[in-house]
């Protein structure tokens, strides 16, 4: 009976532990459209305050220091996070000694909670790496993802209408920020307020189609067609949307000219701008934005040993690389970023013919804003809790065996019950 009843709080317990990882990985890859939109709108409909700043950023505190804590006080140890956890401090570290020239990108003040770099990476990042390699309950992780998912493409969709000269507003910042979450939203139905999910989507989808950036449309496709190239189970719902995407592809590419014309048309008569149809519209001599630029600079600073943390900002005199790849190489030289790009690169076409299909069904949904939009913009020194839940997701599938979608409850009982 005292088993049972130890048996019993332990499940409770891990249960608890699952709810609070969820919500903290979800609230971190929403945290920058929740900063961004609901100051927009708070300044739109006339409240100048920064009592949602605050309140934002205190609830993203309080729960990754509270999750770290239950992982420490409550999880058993798990030796990678603790070897990669840190190398990164001891590699942070010694830049900041070896490098002199670095440490003014690598740490502002204390009380500068916003835009420390120290804050930025190892709270508002490279936590989400930690806890993601706690997390076993995807299906609980699925089900939170889902309502933060409405509430960001609804509040982007509002800035996107009403508030389009707010920062929030920006094609970049909007398109990525509500990116994952779109994704999200077009692969997965709900079974109730269809109405809702429908309306929500086609607003979103719009946004990223006309008002997004060129990295973040790039991404939606890649994030929309992957889950159907690499899965190993097709039915005939998935055969016919795949036919479908296939087949509108097929059109647009055969009717280019003309889509072209009438998008355009049809953005002008409801006074809509779109940053990537005027590039394909009228097309510049540098359709990369300065990026091979930078990247020739950045390839003639190529070293063995790398420039450490930020090289490429001090090569680039406060700028960043736009391309996780070259930023490694500039950061780690060509034999750390080199071996750095390998590992990466195995462990991800692993996970395209995993048997773990709830793993694999979230790194496919984080690749397109945790490797494609750092591969076109944005570093993984910068914010980018997306990049490291897809690591944490990549060593997941190699290290754990999960259970199929039925057994999920049965195998956090019997996971529970085991822990002594």
């Amino acid at each position: 009976m005292q088993n049972n009843k130890q048996a019993m709080l332990l499940s409770i317990n891990q249960k608890s532990n699952q709810i609070l990882y969820s919500f903290t990985l979800a609230y971190l890859v929403s945290f920058q459209a929740f900063l961004n939109c609901f100051n927009a709108i708070l300044n739109f409909l006339g409240f100048r305050t920064t009592l949602d700043t605050v309140v934002i950023y205190a609830v993203l505190w309080v729960s990754v220091l509270f999750s770290i804590f239950k992982i420490i006080s409550t999880e058993k140890a798990k030796k990678d996070v603790f070897l990669i956890t840190a190398l990164f401090i001891l590699a942070y570290i010694s830049t900041m000694v070896i490098f002199p020239d670095n440490a003014r990108y690598m740490f502002t003040r204390l009380i500068d909670y916003s835009a420390n770099p120290i804050y930025v990476i190892f709270v508002y990042s490279f936590s989400g790496f930690i806890i993601v390699r706690y997390l076993h309950n995807y299906e609980l992780f699925k089900n939170m993802l889902r309502v933060f998912s409405y509430i960001v493409v609804i509040i982007s969709v509002f800035v996107y209408f009403f508030a389009r000269d707010s920062f929030a507003g920006q094609y970049m910042t909007l398109s990525y920020n509500m990116l994952l979450q779109i994704i999200f939203l077009t692969l997965n139905k709900p079974k109730k307020y269809l109405w809702l999910h429908y309306f929500t989507l086609i607003f979103g989808i719009f946004i990223i189609i006309f008002g997004s950036a060129r990295g973040a449309l790039l991404g939606y496709l890649i994030g929309i067609i992957s889950p159907f190239v690499v899965s190993t189970t097709y039915n005939t719902k998935s055969i016919l949307k795949f036919i479908l995407i296939i087949t509108a592809s097929a059109l647009i590419i055969m009717f280019y000219n003309e889509f072209l014309y009438y998008c355009q048309r049809f953005l002008y008569m409801i006074g809509v701008e779109s940053r990537t149809f005027s590039y394909l519209i009228t097309p510049t001599d540098d359709f990369s934005s300065g990026r091979l630029s930078i990247y020739s600079t950045l390839a003639e600073n190529f070293n063995l040993f790398g420039h450490g943390f930020f090289g490429d900002a001090v090569i680039l005199s406060g700028g960043y690389t736009h391309n996780l790849f070259i930023e490694w190489l500039v950061d780690f030289g060509l034999s750390g970023g080199s071996i750095l790009i390998i590992l990466f690169l195995i462990l991800l076409f692993n996970s395209l013919r995993s048997k773990n299909k709830h793993i694999q069904k979230h790194i496919l949904l984080f690749i397109p804003n945790g490797l494609v939009a750092l591969m076109l913009s944005g570093s993984y020194l910068h914010f980018s809790p997306a990049f490291y839940i897809l690591s944490g997701l990549l060593i997941s599938d190699i290290t754990l065996k999960a259970p199929s979608s039925n057994a999920n409850n049965k195998y956090l009982l019997k996971r529970s019950t085991s822990i002594k």
